[in-house]
């Protein structure tokens, strides 16, 4: 076996945490859905950032073709299944 080689620090910066660019902020989050409330409003609920916002899109792409008569073909991999998706699926 190789042997393992010390990683080297010299070149790693540090700054505080306060001083770091974040992509997202509290005011993007999802908001809170209420029990008994429509999937309308859920959907409504989630921010327009990272996979939501690509969950949004694809809904919405989906709705277009569907309403213009085009096929809709969905490839996926087993892992959606797994999780229990394939009720929304």
């Amino acid at each position: 076996m190789d042997e393992i080689k010390p990683i080297e620090l010299d070149k790693v910066q540090c700054y505080p945490l306060r001083e770091r660019r974040s992509l997202v902020n509290s005011e993007a989050f999802a908001t809170r859905w209420t029990k008994g409330g429509r999937f309308s409003a859920w959907l409504e609920r989630l921010p327009c950032i990272l996979a939501a916002k690509d969950l949004i899109e694809i809904i919405d792409r989906i709705a277009i073709a569907a309403t213009s008569g085009r096929t809709i073909i969905l490839a996926m991999g087993a892992h959606s299944i797994k999780v229990g998706l394939s009720p929304i699926i």
